[in-house]
């Protein structure tokens, strides 16, 4: 059973996700996400960067589809996101993969890292306001460089994903909660 804490994280997480905010995600959600970023980083339509990165999207939907989607609609609500999260096999290959997919595309410069301009842009894309998208940047921001790196957002999904505690630094992926 998810914990309370997560169910709170985990409910504003498919806020995120849920583009057209209709309490549901369904590929055109995760395709007018991936539209976005692409768009905001400068991702040319047909340009390799951009086939590389939808194909992964569209295999990231169908194993988000596999394993959340318990009543084969095609749609997933928020009940069977949170519920979902209840399989490690969930989280490893589907929710930790969709997020490392939305750092990748904002560490433009390939460097292994994301600048505050990179993740103020990646985070307004998915609804985040700027005073939260600030605070998750300084929580991640471990080392105090200026930079959040792989390293860092790899670890604070794990907390994220893994821990109960709402004051942890991988509970700021969240927003606001």
């Amino acid at each position: 059973m998810v914990t309370k804490a997560r169910q709170q994280k985990f409910a504003k997480h498919f806020e995120r996700y849920d583009a057209d905010s209709d309490g549901k995600i369904d590929q055109s959600d995760i395709d007018a996400l991936i539209n976005r970023w692409c768009d905001a980083f400068n991702i040319a339509p047909g340009s390799d960067k951009w086939r590389i990165t939808i194909k992964r999207a569209n295999r990231l939907w169908q194993d988000l589809q596999g394993h959340a989607d318990a009543n084969g609609d095609k749609v997933i609500n928020l009940e069977e996101w949170i519920s979902a999260h209840e399989d490690p096999r969930f989280v490893d290959e589907v929710a930790i993969p969709l997020a490392q997919l939305t750092f990748e595309l904002g560490d433009t410069d390939g460097d292994g890292s994301i600048s505050l301009s990179e993740w103020m842009t990646l985070q307004s894309i998915s609804g985040v306001g700027q005073v939260d998208a600030l605070k998750m940047f300084q929580a991640l921001d471990h080392d105090g460089d200026g930079y959040i790196s792989t390293d860092e957002h790899d670890a604070a999904l794990r907390e994220f994903f893994g821990s109960d505690d709402l004051q942890a630094a991988g509970t700021q992926l969240a927003g606001r909660l």
